[in-house]
C-alpha cells in the first residue's frame, strides 16, 4: 500500500474565526427553513433545498408553527415527529442561530436565537421546549454569559456562549450539549460513543458548528475511556499500588 494511501483522511481545519451575518440572506426558500421550528419538517425543507427533484411539504406544513390539532395528528404517527413544535414563537426579526437536538423519544429541540436591539445592538436568548410553560420557564430559565453583543459571534464566541450557557435547577447544569453528555453518560447502561450522540448541535449560519461539537465529543469519549481503564487498572493493583513480583 502506498504511504499516500496509507494515510487517514484529514478533517478540515475548523475555522473559529468565521463570523456569519444574520439578516443578509434573501434567499425566501432559506428564510423558510430557518423560520420553520419542527425538527422533521425542517429536514424535509433542507432535502428540497439540495435536491430539485424534492417536492416541499404541503403549505399548512410550512408555518413557523403548526396548529394544536396539526401537532396531535403528527404526534399520532410518532413521538419523535414533535421535535421543535413546542418552541416558543420567534420575535419579530428574530432568527434561530443554531439549534441543540436531543436523540430523545420526542426529539427534544433547544434554540439559540438572535434578534436586532433598539440600541442596534444584538440581543440573544436561549430556549427549549418547555419555554411554553410560564411557571416551567421562571423556574427553570437559561442563564446566559453574555445577553447582547456589537456584531454577530464568531464561531468561537458562539461555542463559548453554547458551552457556558447553563439551565438552573438542574444537577449537570454547564454546557447545551455537554450537559446532556454527562448526565447520560454511565458505563454499562449508555456508554461514551451513545452519550455524546444523545445530544447534536446545527446551524444554519455556522457550517462548521455540527463538526466542532463532534470533535469536542470524540474527545470527550476519549477521557471516559481512559478513565474507565485506569479506574479498572486501579482495581486490578494490590493494595500498596504495586504488582506483585
Amino acid at each position: 500500500m502506498s504511504e499516500k494511501r496509507g494515510k487517514a483522511k484529514r478533517k478540515p481545519a475548523i475555522r473559529m474565526s468565521f463570523r456569519p451575518s444574520y439578516w443578509s440572506e434573501t434567499d425566501p426558500t432559506k428564510l423558510l427553513l430557518n423560520s420553520v421550528q419542527g425538527q422533521v419538517r425542517r429536514a424535509m425543507v433542507a432535502k428540497a433545498l439540495e435536491n430539485p427533484d424534492e417536492e416541499l411539504p404541503p403549505g399548512d406544513y410550512l408555518a413557523p408553527r403548526l396548529t394544536a390539532e396539526q401537532r396531535q395528528g403528527m404526534a399520532n404517527l410518532h413521538p419523535s415527529l414533535m421535535g421543535g413544535e413546542y418552541l416558543p414563537d420567534m420575535e419579530d426579526g428574530e432568527v434561530e442561530i443554531a439549534r441543540v437536538v436531543l436523540d430523545s423519544v420526542m426529539c427534544d429541540v433547544t434554540s439559540v436565537r438572535a434578534r436586532r436591539l433598539p440600541s442596534g445592538r444584538i440581543g440573544y436568548r436561549v430556549v427549549d421546549e418547555y419555554q411554553d410553560d410560564p411557571e416551567s420557564a421562571a423556574e427553570f430559565p437559561f442563564v446566559l454569559p453574555f445577553e447582547e453583543s456589537d456584531q454577530p459571534l464568531t464561531l468561537a464566541e458562539l461555542v463559548e456562549f453554547m458551552s457556558s450557557t447553563r439551565k438552573s435547577g438542574e444537577e449537570y447544569q454547564r454546557g447545551l450539549l455537554e450537559r446532556h453528555w454527562e448526565s447520560h453518560y454511565h458505563p454499562g447502561w449508555m456508554e461514551a460513543e451513545e452519550a455524546v450522540a444523545f445530544a447534536v448541535a446545527e446551524s444554519d449560519f455556522y457550517p462548521q458548528l455540527g463538526d466542532y461539537y463532534e470533535r469536542l465529543g470524540a474527545r470527550k469519549c476519549r477521557e471516559w475511556i481512559r478513565e474507565e481503564r485506569d479506574n479498572y487498572e486501579g482495581k486490578r493493583r494490590p493494595a500498596g499500588g504495586h504488582f506483585g513480583m
